[in-house]
């Protein structure tokens, strides 16, 4: 039997679709078309710098999400303000 050759590439921030804003210190933050966050970074020269620990998943999204509670009678309303399930 045959060995059949496997090859994996991960995929790079071009095929990700990410959005991201910088500021002139290097601060930025990539966005996912999803809507959750997928880096925080900090670049300077030839360095970049990872600030969160776990990057965002365009399939199943990240784990950096609020959620907005408000009440005005028995039945709150709970809703998904930032993350994959927002819809705002």
């Amino acid at each position: 039997m045959a060995a059949i050759k496997r090859s994996w590439r991960m995929p790079g921030e071009k095929d990700l679709g990410l959005l991201r804003i910088e500021n002139q210190a290097g601060l930025s933050v990539s966005r996912l078309s999803n809507g959750c966050v997928f880096a925080i970074e900090h670049r300077c020269e030839n360095t970049t710098v990872m600030i969160n620990q776990i990057l965002g998943s365009p399939l199943d999204g990240g784990i950096g999400r609020i959620f907005l509670r408000a009440s005005s009678d028995a039945t709150p309303l709970c809703t998904e303000i930032i993350g994959p399930c927002a819809n705002v």
